[in-house]
């Protein structure tokens, strides 16, 4: 149980509105954000009153320095933008974002109530789930997406918790983890994600060689998991469609996302160095007479924005494609550095110590990058704000169980305070640019 008694009024409350946080982030995110800021101010009060802070930034530094190189360069590209507006207004909700994860490398609970906390936001998965299971098998929902009817939002969640209730299900022998296994796989079936269907039996099939040393034990099971989904392409209508769309070059969805990708990446062709600036795609695509032809008849019948009464391309369905046309090369790069170095730090880490958790956290990032050949994740910031979530509870965490960091030094308050003082920075630029707008 929570020991309540070892924290201070100001901790208990923030680990109170962490828990509501996590709970209700599924259900309704704008009320979801006013407690997890609220947890963010308190936080930073709590810190003040403090006499030292301890931060381990020799754990901390290799996960964070690429997270601000990222931050840093894609703000500075923001002036290399004629319409500065529209960008400030989208990195300010990227800031945002942060803040969950933000709260949980600087708040100190104790192990236990980590373990807690992590169990809520399994829970707060699990009623995500249901709630599409739900809307597919009661409201007839063809292709269902949680409460809030989000598709492709839903499938990228799918694609953070699957990896954890996998090794949870091999690692340990509770009972419960394959229930909630089988219920998130269920919630995947309603919601009929191709790319979602297919990261996950990757990670099955991987996970299975990995985590399971007999090797009559892996056979069967990959036996059984072939059987089943053999099962399903033959004996299901929706999984039948689904997978033959994936050939069919008149399907909408299918084609789109290579017309979209192709002038997407013409885009950064014509711009190269700097991008055309974020939230500016669609206009500059448009301007720039880019969207080749058979992306305009796509666009009649599928998801699209008019701009001067023409129709444009939101985004080129690809995170990197999108990175670089936005923000030229250095976009590219940075986007690059920041996932490739948690993709290797987590995997160094598994290789070296064979725990569980950090082959949890590579394949959460593993799933999200396969996602983003297909979509833009940047644009819905919704699961990327639980992947930068669960990349906090990961860190804090080994904060908490590795040996190599208990002798940390003390840091100087003003640099945890600095990070706050960014994050007013930005929202107050965000505010001055959108008040010289109106009165020009």
């Amino acid at each position: 149980m929570l020991n309540i008694k070892q924290y201070n009024y100001l901790e208990t409350t923030i680990v109170i509105c962490i828990a509501i946080f996590s709970l209700l982030f599924f259900v309704n995110t704008k009320v979801a954000d006013v407690f997890i800021r609220i947890s963010f101010v308190l936080l930073l009060i709590n810190i003040l009153k403090q006499k030292s802070f301890i931060f381990k930034w020799t754990l901390y530094k290799y996960y964070l320095i690429p997270l601000i190189v990222f931050y840093l360069c894609t703000f500075v590209l923001l002036f290399c933008d004629g319409v500065f507006y529209k960008s400030i207004l989208l990195y300010e909700a990227w800031v945002k974002m942060l803040i969950p994860f933000l709260v949980m490398i600087f708040f100190t609970p104790n192990k236990n109530t980590l373990l807690i906390l992590f169990s809520i936001l399994l829970c707060s998965f699990f009623i995500y789930d249901l709630s599409t299971i739900y809307y597919y098998f009661v409201e007839n929902v063809y292709r269902a997406g949680g409460l809030n009817n989000d598709m492709i939002g839903f499938a990228v969640i799918l694609l953070l918790h699957v990896p954890i209730l996998f090794v949870l299900c091999i690692k340990k022998s509770n009972k419960l983890y394959p229930i909630l296994l089988f219920i998130a796989l269920l919630a995947a079936f309603a919601n009929a994600t191709r790319m979602a269907w297919f990261i996950i039996m990757i990670d099955f099939i991987l996970l299975v060689f990995i985590m399971i040393k007999k090797w009559q034990k892996k056979l069967l099971l990959l036996i059984l998991f072939c059987g089943l989904i053999t099962s399903l392409y033959n004996f299901n209508i929706q999984v039948n469609t689904q997978i033959n769309n994936l050939f069919n070059n008149t399907n909408v969805s299918t084609r789109g996302h290579y017309y979209y990708l192709r002038d997407g990446y013409r885009l950064f062709l014509n711009n190269p160095y700097t991008g055309v600036g974020l939230s500016n795609f669609p206009s500059a695509i448009l301007e720039q007479n880019l969207i080749s032809n058979e992306a305009q008849e796509n666009l009649k019948n599928d998801l699209s924005i008019k701009i001067n009464g023409t129709r444009s391309i939101i985004h080129a369905h690809n995170d990197l494609v999108m990175f670089l046309a936005q923000f030229g090369i250095i976009g590219g790069l940075v986007y690059i550095f920041l996932y490739g170095s948690i993709l290797f730090l987590t995997f160094r880490n598994w290789y070296s110590r064979k725990k569980s958790i950090d082959l949890c956290m590579f394949f959460i990032t593993l799933n999200f990058l396969l996602h983003g050949l297909i979509d833009y994740h940047f644009i819905n910031l919704h699961p990327v704000t639980i992947y930068f979530f669960l990349l906090g509870f990961y860190l804090k965490y080994k904060d908490i169980n590795d040996d190599i960091s208990l002798n940390a030094p003390v840091i100087k308050k003003k640099y945890i305070i600095s990070v706050w003082c960014v994050i007013l920075f930005i929202i107050l630029l965000r505010i001055g640019s959108r008040y010289l707008t109106t009165i020009t």
